[in-house]
């Protein structure tokens, strides 16, 4: 029957198996996700299954959950002794309990999954591991996956001991479904560290000594920062402040207040996320091989993350209440932003001279990946040009909120402000092509972030404490502005100035001007000599394959000489 048409779906030869039609609607974008579904991740099942086996976690979990309970129940009765009001003792018994549960997660977080790489190359598998079909991100997931994992059924066999506050009153249910994210958030942040971390060291050892001294300062520093921004919140919105996790029972207490989810939720959840997702992008160019592409997931974190963050940096000059702050506010945003943009572009000093040989087909993607692609001359331009962000998106949110509020041509101030957010962008860009040159030159990540980071530090907090030192004498009022003016925040002075009422004192124009001048010439000359740099490598490289190359035969019938 050669008129008939061809069944549209028929089976190959020896497959017993129907073949379905491909799917289409929004059933075309389940399948994926149906797909992961079905195949888990190997390195999480192995994790859990290894770690849900040991005695050791069965014993760390049923005694942590007794610690908590007797240190709640004994504060709850030594409070109940001391004849205080049921409602405070629920407060105090809600802050008892998250504070020691944090506390402990923290402590153990960060080691334990520390050893998630080390272990592996301690046991002779970790090129087993890298040498699987799986890809660097797949591997990072599902060691992050079975970490975390195992923190959070800490958490959740402790949470019962919550409901004990309940019994006094003073806290909300609300309240305590908060705190358990925000326990959630900060535990997510810690596992990702300790990986970042583990990917680098091949010692389980060094990974849990430093893991655990870096991240209690880094958990301290959060806990008091927490607890002193408590106080300034109960001045400005007159919220209670009980404790470091005061933001729990604020939210619970105005439910219905926007500028305090927008302060308090939803830009804390997008530095959570931000973080976490910085340090398991980290962990991926640590797993990959050195001639592999590492600086790409860094990127795509940098694309979405950074204007992200300048978005919550800006929150502060939105919910000001006059032009004045606004202005000064946008100045110290515009500090924070340098500092944040300086720790970004030195992210990037992990790549090698030449990128990997194997650009994409796509006419467009090649032109990107030539531009702004992986090796040492596109990540150059790609991290100086991220390193901008935070500055110029400060200052121009600064300006765009001050002029829709107070409707006024350009002023001193608006000029101060925009000329601080430019001059600190140049800054920042100027230490990011630093490290990359001090990549190329000196071949360590390590040294280059080192020198960067240590030579910002050094020459601010020199100059800066120099100028207010020099500020306390009356006669030296001209040295300290000479010195707060060519420091790495000349420009971030200069508009903290310009926004401040007049004080009759020298200016910080002009060595603000040096600043700028200095680091964009900085700038210019390490972009250089990344880019010679690179050009010198690339033509090594050619002529090596050139050599390596076999001669060519000579044609039949040719005579030889």
């Amino acid at each position: 029957m050669s008129g008939e048409a061809a069944p549209a779906f028929a089976a190959s030869p020896g497959d017993d198996r129907t073949r379905l039609p491909p799917a289409s609607g929004p059933r075309r974008w389940l399948e994926p996700v149906v797909a992961r579904l079905r195949d888990p991740n190997p390195i999480l099942l192995r994790e859990l299954r290894a770690t849900f086996r040991t005695a050791r976690f069965i014993r760390f979990l049923y005694l942590l959950t007794g610690v908590v309970v007797v240190v709640v129940e004994g504060g709850g009765a030594s409070l109940a002794i001391a004849e205080v009001a049921p409602a405070e003792i629920g407060s105090a018994l809600f802050q008892v309990f998250f504070t020691l549960l944090l506390g402990t997660l923290c402590v153990v977080a960060a080691p334990y999954a520390s050893t998630a790489f080390t272990s592996e190359h301690e046991a002779g598998t970790y090129e087993a591991l890298v040498l699987t079909n799986m890809s660097a991100w797949r591997i990072t997931w599902g060691k992050f996956l079975a970490a975390y994992a195992s923190i959070l059924l800490v958490v959740v066999a402790v949470a019962p001991v919550a409901s004990i506050a309940f019994l006094f009153g003073g806290v909300s249910p609300i309240a305590v479904v908060l705190a358990f994210l925000w326990t959630a958030g900060i535990l997510a942040v810690a596992v990702a560290f300790g990986l970042a971390l583990s990917a680098r060291l091949s010692s389980t050892r060094i990974a849990i000594v430093l893991s655990s001294f870096l991240w209690l300062h880094a958990s301290a520093t959060l806990f008091f920062s927490f607890s002193a921004l408590g106080f300034a919140a109960q001045e400005l919105w007159g919220v209670a402040s009980d404790g470091p996790f005061w933001v729990a029972s604020a939210l619970a207490a105005r439910i219905d207040d926007p500028t305090l989810w927008l302060t308090l939720a939803i830009a804390p959840a997008i530095l959570i996320g931000a973080a976490t997702w910085y340090l398991l992008a980290s962990t991926v160019a640590g797993v990959r091989h050195p001639g592999e592409d590492r600086s790409t997931p860094l990127k795509v974190w940098a694309l979405v993350c950074v204007p992200l963050t300048t978005g919550v940096m800006s929150i502060p000059m939105g919910i000001a209440d006059t032009t004045g702050d606004t202005m000064r506010a946008g100045a110290i945003m515009n500090a924070i932003g340098l500092c944040f943009a300086v720790l970004v572009g030195a992210s990037f000093a992990n790549e090698p001279p030449l990128p990997p040989r194997t650009p994409p087909r796509s006419p467009i993607v090649r032109a990107l990946w030539t531009l702004v692609g992986p090796g040492a001359a596109g990540t150059t331009r790609f991290a100086m040009a991220a390193a901008m962000v935070p500055t110029l998106g400060a200052s121009l949110v600064t300006l765009l909120i001050h002029h829709a509020r107070a409707s006024a041509p350009l002023g001193d101030d608006d000029i101060g402000v925009l000329v601080s957010g430019l001059g600190s962008a140049v800054v920042a860009s100027a230490y990011t092509a630093f490290a990359m040159a001090a990549r190329l030159v000196t071949r360590s990540a390590i040294a280059a972030r080192s020198l960067a980071l240590l030579a910002f530090a050094m020459i601010s907090m020199t100059l800066v404490v120099l100028g207010v030192a020099s500020h306390d004498v009356s006669t030296a009022r001209d040295l300290a502005a000479f010195f707060l003016g060519v420091s790495p925040f000349g420009p971030v002075m200069l508009g903290i100035e310009r926004t401040s009422p007049p004080t009759g004192e020298p200016g910080l124009l002009t060595p603000a001007l040096v600043t700028i001048v200095l680091h964009g010439l900085g700038a210019l000359a390490c972009w250089t000599l990344v880019e010679g740099l690179s050009l010198r490598a690339l033509g090594a490289a050619r002529r090596r394959r050139e050599a390596a190359a076999p001669a060519p035969e000579p044609a039949a019938g040719a005579s030889t000489p």
